[in-house]
Parts: C-alpha cells; sequence; structure tokens
C-alpha cells in the first residue's frame, strides 16, 4: 500500500483498508516499508517528521490503520508504502 501524506507535527490520519481474509480474530502487524521524507534519525537538519503506523481497528472484512506524525515540529510530508501481515489465530 502506497500513502501520500502531509501531516502537521502530532497529527494522525487513518484508512480502511478492505481484505476478506481479515477477520475479528485476525493479527494484523503494520510496518513502514518506505518513506520518502528525511527522518529525523538520519538527517535531523532537514527532518520531515517521524512517521509512525499502528492498527486502530479491526473487523471482519476489515481493519484501520492509523499513519501518525511523532515529530514534535516537524511536518511529516512524503509517501510512505506500508506493508502487512495478517495472521490468524485459531
Amino acid at each position: 500500500m502506497f500513502f501520500i501524506t502531509f501531516l502537521a507535527a502530532n497529527d494522525c490520519d487513518a484508512f480502511v483498508v478492505t481484505n476478506s481474509r481479515a477477520l475479528s480474530t485476525s493479527a494484523v502487524f503494520v510496518t513502514i516499508g518506505r518513506y520518502t521524507g528525511n527522518l529525523i534519525i538520519t538527517n535531523p537538519v532537514s527532518a520531515k517528521g517521524l512517521p509512525l503506523v499502528s492498527v486502530s481497528a479491526l473487523s471482519g472484512g476489515s481493519f484501520t490503520v492509523q499513519i501518525c506524525n511523532g515529530h514534535a515540529t516537524a511536518a511529516l510530508a512524503g509517501t510512505l508504502k506500508i506493508n502487512f501481515n495478517l495472521l490468524q489465530m485459531v
């Protein structure tokens, strides 16, 4: 999944992923595969925020991915490639 974002410092946004294999008992793991902005960790002078991703809701057939900017002053500006793994709990 690709998500283009421009989030202010300490702001969040979310989107819903529809997947027929997602169950209310599933475990969903999301990670950032790529971010086109400069991270505070690697280039503090030209930082473009600190992207954080998580799953904020899960139901049968869909889940919600929340993207937050964890930086206190720099806006998040760039494209995120978000990966997810869907595990079925038995």
